[in-house]
C-alpha cells in the first residue's frame, strides 16, 4: 500500500504541510482520507509520507527516536536518522520519502537517505509532487507580484487540487497541516515552538538569507530599507559566524551597529524584531545609565545578568514544550487519582478518564498535594553600592538551595481545572533539567543575545571605533506615516478597530481620514517636535477620545472616520497650532 502526494509551504514565518489523504494499491485507490501527516515531539515537528505505508511508520518511529535523543535539533535528527537509513541494509529497503519541518527548517528525507532542504520554502513528493510545486510556487509568484490576498492553508490547498486534476494517484480531499495551524484532522490552529532555541551544542541563528530577513521586517516595518539591510547582513553574519571551524571561530568578533535617527523612527522596532526572527534573548537599556559603578549609574554587569535572565525564559519555554505531553499525562493521572482513588480498578479508572477528559468534573473539588512555596521575588540594593540592583534570587531561594531544596508539601483544596494548572506546572518543572537549561541560556546569551543600547549619544566619546556598523535612519514623511498607519499587519488603525470590536462597535477608516491623519501627524512632527510614528499614537487616542468613551454605550453602531470627522476633532491644531497636548 502506498501513500501519495505531500507539500509542504514556508513563507513569512509560518509553515503548513498539506497531504492528499489518498492510499493505493496498486492502481487501486483504497482510501481517500488516511492520516498521512503527523506530528512528534510533543507538536513542535510535523511530517507527512509519501511511499510504502508500512515503511512510512517505521520511519516515524525511527524519527521520533532520534528526537527524543536530541530535542529540539530537527536538522540533526534528520541528520541521524539519513546515516542509519544508509547504512543499515534493513533500512535501506524501505520505499518511503518524508517532508519534516519544524518553526524554523523544512527538509526531505529521501529513500537514498538523503536530507534536501529545499529553496523558496516549498517542497513536494509523491506521484503528484511535482504537479503540487509547480501550482504552489506559481500561486505563491502570483500573491507576490499581485499583492493577493491568499493564506498558506489557501495555496496548500489549491496547489493539491491542481495536482489531483492532472495527476490520477492524487485526490486533494484532505486538507492541510500547519506548524502554525492544524494538521490535516482539521483541529483549530494552534502556535508551537515560539523562542525554541537548538541545544548548546548545535544552536545558532535561523538559517535566514538577508534578504529573507528583510522580507520578514518588512511586515511589520515601513521603510528604513537601508538599516534593515545592514542588521540582516549583521544577524546573516552570526550564522556564519557559527558555521566557522574552531578555533578560528572564536577569532570572530561579531559586529555592533549605530542606528541613527530622531527618536520614532524605528529604531527599536528593528531590533526588537530581529530579536524575535533571530529567537534570540533581547533587551534595551539606556546607555546613561550604565556608567561608572557609584551614585549615578549602574554595574555593566547588571547587563549580562539581565540578557541571560532572558535565554533562560526562552530555554525553559522549548525545554517545557518538550515535556508537555508527559507532564499532561502525569497531571491527569494524578488528578484521576484524587477522584477515584489509587486503588481503583483499570475499568473504573477507564471510565472516569474519558468522563475527565470530556470535561464532567471541571467544577468537582479535590485535593491535591503541592510543593510549598514561600519564595517571594524581591530588588533591592546592595548597601554602599547605589544602583546595583540583586533581583535575581532572595535570600529564601539562596538558603533553600543550601539545604537541598525546598521540600516540604501542603494540601490543598481546589477544583479540577485549576488544580490542572497547578499540576501542569509542577509536574514540567520536575521533568525540566536545570542546569542544562542553565549552560544553554549561557550559550546563546554570550553568542546569540542581543543588548540594544539606547541614548549611546550621550557617553559617543567612549564608543568610538567600538560600533563599526553604522547606519542612519530616515525621518519619516507624510506617505511614510500612511503606509505605517496601513501596511504593517498589526497596524494602529487594525489594532483601534479590533478594540472597538469587543464593544460591538465598527469603526472605518476613509481614506481621505487616514491622508488627514498623517498629514497633521508630520505637521506637528515638522513645526513642533519630531517624534516620528509614536506622533500617530496621540493624534489616534485623540481622535478616538469620544467614539471610546461612549463605546459601551452604542453596541451594533458603526463610525466612519473622514476627512470632516478628522477635522473637526483636531480643529485647535489645524486653526491654532496649539500643539502642547500633543507633545511627549
Amino acid at each position: 500500500m502506498y501513500g501519495t502526494t505531500i507539500l509542504c509551504i514556508r513563507q513569512g514565518g509560518s509553515v503548513i504541510i498539506a497531504g492528499d489523504g489518498q492510499v493505493s494499491m496498486g492502481s487501486a485507490i483504497m482510501k481517500t482520507s488516511a492520516r498521512k501527516i503527523k506530528r512528534l515531539a510533543g507538536d513542535s515537528v510535523i511530517t507527512g509520507f509519501a511511499g510504502a505505508t508500512a515503511d512510512a511508520f517505521t520511519l516515524f518511529e525511527r524519527l521520533e527516536a532520534k528526537l527524543e535523543k536530541h530535542p529540539s535539533q530537527l536538522m540533526r535528527a534528520c541528520v541521524e536518522l539519513a546515516k542509519d537509513w544508509r547504512r543499515d541494509k534493513y533500512l535501506r529497503r524501505l520505499e518511503a520519502m518524508m517532508i519534516v519541518a519544524d518553526k524554523s527548517v523544512s527538509l526531505i528525507i529521501s529513500g537514498g537517505g538523503d536530507v534536501l532542504e529545499p529553496e523558496n520554502g516549498i517542497a513536494a513528493i509523491g506521484s503528484g509532487g511535482n504537479f503540487a510545486l509547480s501550482a504552489a510556487r506559481a500561486l505563491c509568484a502570483a500573491r507576490d507580484e499581485l499583492s493577493l490576498d491568499m493564506t498558506l492553508e489557501y495555496i496548500a490547498t489549491a496547489a493539491m487540487a491542481v495536482a489531483s486534476e492532472i495527476c490520477a494517484a492524487g485526490v486533494g480531499n484532505s486538507g492541510p497541516g500547519e506548524i502554525r495551524g492544524s494538521d490535516q484532522s482539521g483541529s483549530e490552529p494552534k502556535k508551537i515552538g515560539e523562542g525554541i532555541a537548538e541545544s548548546e551544542e548545535e544552536y545558532e541563528t535561523r538559517d535566514l538569507s538577508p534578504r529573507q530577513i528583510t522580507r520578514e521586517l518588512d511586515r511589520f516595518i515601513v521603510g528604513q530599507e537601508e538599516a534593515k539591510k545592514a542588521v540582516a547582513n549583521a544577524l546573516r553574519s552570526r550564522w556564519r559566524r557559527n558555521r566557522v571551524p574552531l578555533p578560528l571561530r572564536d577569532e570572530i568578533i561579531p559586529k555592533n551597529i549605530l542606528m541613527i535617527g530622531h527618536t520614532g523612527v524605528g529604531k527599536t522596532e528593528i531590533a526588537r524584531r530581529l530579536a524575535k526572527l533571530a529567537q534570540a534573548p533581547f533587551i534595551k537599556v539606556e546607555a546613561t545609565k550604565f556608567t561608572e559603578i557609584g551614585y549615578v549609574g549602574r554595574d555593566v554587569d547588571s547587563i549580562m545578568r539581565d540578557l541571560v535572565d532572558r535565554a533562560v525564559l526562552l530555554v525553559k519555554e522549548k525545554h517545557r514544550k518538550v515535556v508537555a505531553k508527559q507532564a499532561r499525562k502525569s497531571s491527569e493521572e494524578i488528578i484521576l487519582n484524587c477522584l477515584v482513588g489509587v486503588d481503583a480498578s483499570e475499568e473504573t479508572k477507564s471510565a472516569f478518564r474519558e468522563r475527565l477528559r470530556a470535561g464532567e468534573f471541571e467544577d468537582s473539588e479535590i485535593s491535591i498535594s503541592v510543593r510549598e512555596n514561600k519564595n517571594v521575588q524581591h530588588s533591592f540594593d546592595v548597601p554602599g553600592m547605589p544602583g546595583s540592583q540583586v533581583g535575581i534570587m532572595n535570600i529564601n531561594e539562596i538558603v533553600q538551595k543550601m539545604l537541598g531544596g525546598n521540600k516540604q508539601f501542603k494540601s490543598l483544596k481546589t477544583t479540577v481545572k485549576e488544580a490542572r494548572e497547578i499540576l501542569l506546572d509542577e509536574e514540567t518543572e520536575k521533568l525540566i533539567d536545570e542546569d542544562k537549561i542553565v549552560r544553554e541560556a549561557l550559550h546563546i546569551a554570550s553568542n546569540e543575545g542581543i543588548v540594544f543600547l539606547d541614548e549611546i549619544d550621550k557617553i559617543a566619546a567612549r564608543t568610538e571605533g567600538r560600533l563599526p556598523i553604522r547606519v542612519e535612519l530616515k525621518p519619516l514623511s507624510r506617505d511614510d506615516l500612511i503606509r505605517i498607519l496601513t501596511e504593517p499587519e498589526s497596524n494602529l488603525l487594525r489594532q483601534y478597530r479590533a478594540l472597538m470590536e469587543t464593544e460591538g462597535v465598527n469603526v472605518e477608516f476613509a481614506e481621505d481620514g487616514i491622508l488627514a491623519i498623517a498629514e497633521i501627524a508630520s505637521t506637528v512632527n515638522r513645526e513642533v517636535e519630531n517624534i516620528g510614528a509614536r506622533r500617530l499614537h496621540t493624534i489616534l487616542e485623540k481622535l478616538m477620545e469620544d467614539i471610546s468613551y461612549s463605546a459601551s454605550e452604542n453596541r451594533g453602531k458603526t463610525y466612519v472616520i473622514d476627512e470632516a470627522h478628522v477635522k473637526e476633532k483636531l480643529e485647535d491644531i489645524s486653526k491654532q497650532m496649539d500643539l502642547s497636548k500633543f507633545i511627549l
